[in-house]
């Protein structure tokens, strides 16, 4: 047989078979994308379970708590986060997301924990100067009664409010130093209303509360792309 021949035997064998070496080819084929489908499928779905369960559950309730108590004086709690981000596991939130929840914790809570322990301080001391308004010698920062009240109305103003785990305290002190500070206000409400006034002028107080407009704003935002994420697993 020469080589002629053998080219055409081999072709006619190719031809004849053509079908079943396409068939072949093309069921290899489809196995391999079926498989490979269904491996990416449910590693996804894995993702997207470990995602939920350590990752949004945990940090969407730690976000409510924030937004309830931004407004409050002292450090943000924010343990689930810490957890989150020391097991490094943001790493599973899609990257806009992720960008936004460092924004929130690394940058705005940081921001606004600095400028409240700076402002703590100084409204210790417009209160303590307002019950000291009539005296020339610094009597009420040497008073025990009247540093204790203005150290737990500070805290109130951050809350534009006498809070009710302070209430029975401040107003129990309260006749006590109208007694021993003139003042004209005849009422604890007149008097702490003089004093939000008087902080809403300071410079620092008016950044506070725009970063604290901002920061419900990223909470809000962080929220609604989690339950935006969470209804597209689904």
């Amino acid at each position: 047989m020469d080589i002629t021949e053998l080219l055409n035997d081999v072709a006619h064998w190719f031809i004849n078979n053509l079908g079943t070496f396409v068939f072949i080819v093309v069921t290899s084929l489809l196995t391999f994308l079926a498989s490979w489908y269904t491996a990416r499928y449910s590693w996804k779905a894995q993702k997207a379970d470990e995602r939920r369960e350590k990752v949004y559950a945990p940090l969407y309730d730690e976000l409510r708590n924030l937004k309830t108590n931004l407004s409050a004086y002292g450090f943000f709690d924010i343990i689930e986060y810490s957890q989150i981000r020391s097991a490094h596991l943001l790493y599973l939130v899609p990257e806009n997301l992720e960008t936004q929840i460092h924004e929130l914790y690394d940058q705005r809570l940081r921001l606004l924990s600095s400028i409240k322990t700076e402002l703590y301080p100084k409204y210790v001391e417009a209160i303590l100067n307002k019950l000291n308004q009539s005296f020339s010698t610094p009597f009420a920062f040497n008073n025990e009664g009247a540093k204790n009240f203005a150290n737990d109305l500070a805290l109130c103003i951050f809350e534009g409010k006498i809070v009710p785990r302070l209430k029975n305290r401040i107003e129990a002190v309260f006749p006590t130093l109208k007694k021993e500070f003139p003042m004209e206000e005849v009422t604890l409400g007149e008097f702490f209303a003089n004093m939000l006034e008087h902080a809403s002028k300071d410079e620092d107080q008016k950044k506070l509360a725009s970063l604290e407009r901002e920061a419900v704003r990223l909470i809000e935002s962080i929220q609604n792309a989690i339950k935006v994420d969470l209804k597209n697993q689904y």
